[in-house]
């Protein structure tokens, strides 16, 4: 049976379907407003998990389970009894969460009647903490404010830190900072007070030749099935880079910016949800074998034009050279920020252009076979009959 092309991608994500556990109960408010507020009353119980997206959201309502909050601006006064979530662009808490708090927003505060009984983490921009965490707080922001009260260890790595008198921690601080930092009087600090450099240790030429040659070998292990069980898709993403260089890299640009958004606007629905799940992963598998297809074609331009028959040993020898060339040349310090970048987007975008616009294949009219023995030889184009 021929299975058209554009349907493989469909075939991919019916095994991560299938896989999927069932999904819990979840409730899904969802507000199409562009410029209006919605609010969510303090009478309002969520009984089961919740998730609540809108462009602006005020949330005094109690969530029983986790609380997800995801908008451009978030405000949350109510009570979440388990966990809670919050995706936004300026984000305000005052009310209390029974368990953790996890907040990722450009603005985000956490207001003098915020409680957290459970771990903190927050990351954004500007950053301002002034509640009460009874657990451990991880903060990660361009401009940390600090004050209130905190159970455990504290860590803070940002590039301008403020620490208000009286606050109070009661097991480590750890902090990074560009510059030199002293705490005020009037903090406590029942732990350590401890500075931490944000340089990542060096690694010498000889341990990233070791390392690149783990993932050279990782590679093989993962093209070599990909080469073998795909190789339709294979060839015609090698065809497609070679042949529409330009729409190859479009491509790969438009489906490596917008890819995400769309599976994150996909994700907030609860039909969506599993869709985008499996999207997700098919976007990372195509990611990661982006430089898969770049270094056949690579290796075929080094070892492949060698041969005119393309058997399975010169395809394996070919993905191996160029992936060789690939990995072992990004060891040298600053290639790898030149060539990761344009090998993921001409890599995706030539794979995704396999899948809905296959290259055509241009083969060479094949001869008639010779005459057999005993066959007359054909009769000139002007005799008589």
């Amino acid at each position: 049976m021929k299975i058209r092309r554009p349907l493989l991608p469909l075939l991919l994500l019916l095994p991560l379907l299938a896989a999927a556990p069932a999904a819990r109960a979840f409730e899904v408010h969802l507000s199409a407003e562009a410029t209006n507020a919605v609010a969510y009353p303090a009478g309002t119980r969520f009984a089961s998990e919740a998730l609540l997206a809108g462009y602006e959201i005020s949330n005094a309502a109690t969530a029983a389970q986790d609380l997800w909050l995801f908008g451009n601006a978030v405000r949350q006064d109510g009570v979440a009894e388990q966990d809670a979530r919050i995706l936004a662009k300026s984000a305000v808490v005052e009310g209390a969460v029974g368990q953790n708090l996890q907040i990722y927003a450009q603005a985000a505060q956490l207001t003098t009647n915020a409680v957290v009984a459970g771990g903190l983490l927050l990351f954004g921009n500007t950053l301002v903490c002034e509640g009460k965490v009874g657990g451990d707080a991880w903060l990660s922001g361009n401009e940390v404010t600090l004050a209130g009260t905190y159970g455990g260890r504290v860590r803070v790595t940002a590039q301008t830190l403020r620490v208000s008198p009286g606050t109070r921690i009661g097991g480590d601080f750890v902090y990074t900072t560009p510059a030199p930092f002293a705490l005020p009087p009037g903090v406590e600090v029942g732990g350590q007070v401890r500075a931490e450099t944000a340089v990542a240790p060096q690694r010498s030429f000889r341990e990233r030749l070791w390392l690149h040659g783990l993932f050279f070998l990782g590679a093989m292990l993962v093209g070599m099935p990909f080469v073998g069980l795909f190789p339709a898709t294979a060839g015609a993403s090698v065809r497609a880079i070679r042949r529409t260089p330009w729409r190859c890299l479009f491509t790969g640009i438009a489906v490596l910016l917008f890819g995400p958004v769309l599976l994150v606007a996909a994700g907030v629905t609860v039909i969506g949800l599993p869709f985008a799940l499996a999207g997700g992963m098919l976007w990372l598998l195509t990611l990661y074998l982006s430089h898969i297809v770049v270094a056949l074609l690579l290796g075929h331009w080094l070892v492949g034009r060698r041969s005119p028959i393309q058997t399975a040993g010169s395809v394996f020898l070919s993905l191996g050279a160029g992936l060789f060339v690939l990995y072992f040349a990004s060891a040298f310090p600053r290639v790898m920020d030149f060539l990761s970048m344009p090998v993921a987007i001409l890599g995706m975008g030539a794979l995704w252009r396999s899948l809905f616009h296959p290259v055509a294949i241009h083969r060479l009219p094949v001869p008639p076979p010779p005459p057999g023995p005993g066959t007359p030889p054909p009769l000139p184009p002007d005799y008589p009959v």
